[in-house]
């Protein structure tokens, strides 16, 4: 019989491989349970948020199926325009939740692309895609002939989120503004908004998170966790700053790599 004793190192190996093990394992259950609470929020979301726009979608529907024969033309297309701005509102905030998801998932990326010619072309074509023609008209672009390397794709959802907030919470004018400036990129949006306060400023990019003048307008909270996450990837900033006496201002920039 050998009088051999156990290895203690070997003991105290096997006990180190188990903890790592645990500690992994804890880490993937708490990343599960946080993944879990995400999408628990989110359906609650959008199963309150949705509610709004298909009931005006609905009634306005039943309306004209009643009494759309008798109605006169104005009254009909006032309806007729509730129903597509229900329908315009659900696809925003589908939209920002697919992106968002994505985002949180890591399955987006900034891909090489080529410089855009004209930023003021691009620029004008994101304020031409707004769907309300007067919502449009409040919008004033800034922009000298400047070119400038970046992923449209992750670019636009950035911009198109950072104008239709300015819009949503403001009846004032928007501007949009872009300028080169020590081999960076820079690109504004002025509101004339409410604004918010400085105990706001340190959560606006969280998300779910809805400053108090945004409180009784529909939204989902997640449009500027968009911007910050696709700007971002393509590895540039977004700075915000409240403008006096009234408003905020938002800036993105990025270095040029090439």
């Amino acid at each position: 019989m050998s009088d051999a004793q156990p290895d203690p190192r070997a003991s105290l190996s096997t006990h180190s491989c188990e903890s790592l093990e645990l500690v992994q394992l804890r880490a993937e259950l708490a990343s599960e349970r946080s993944q879990a609470e995400l999408r628990s929020r989110i359906f609650r979301l959008l199963s309150h948020e949705f509610r709004t726009p298909l009931t005006v979608i609905l009634s306005s529907t039943e309306l004209l199926q009643t009494y759309g024969e008798r109605w006169d033309a104005l009254r009909r297309n006032g309806h007729l325009t509730k129903i597509a701005h229900s329908v315009e509102l659900l696809s925003a905030l589908l939209d920002d939740v697919l992106l968002f998801n994505k985002v949180q998932a890591g399955v987006l990326e900034a891909v090489d692309a080529p410089p855009i010619q004209s930023m003021q072309g691009f620029l004008q074509g994101l304020i031409d895609d707004i769907p309300d023609e007067v919502q449009a008209r409040r919008m004033h672009l800034d922009c000298p002939p400047i070119d400038f390397a970046l992923d449209t794709e992750l670019l636009s959802p950035a911009l198109r989120n950072l104008l239709h907030n300015a819009l949503h919470y403001t009846k004032g004018d928007v501007e949009l503004r872009a300028w080169r400036q020590d081999g960076s990129l820079w690109l504004q949006v002025d509101d004339e908004g409410p604004g918010f306060s400085g105990e706001e400023q340190v959560h606006l990019f969280e998300p779910f998170f809805r400053g108090a003048s945004a409180q009784g307008i529909p939204g989902t909270g997640l449009g500027l966790a968009v911007v910050q996450g696709c700007v971002r990837l393509l590895g540039g900033e977004v700075f915000c700053h409240p403008r006096s006496p009234c408003g905020s201002t938002f800036q993105l920039q990025f270095e040029d790599r090439t």
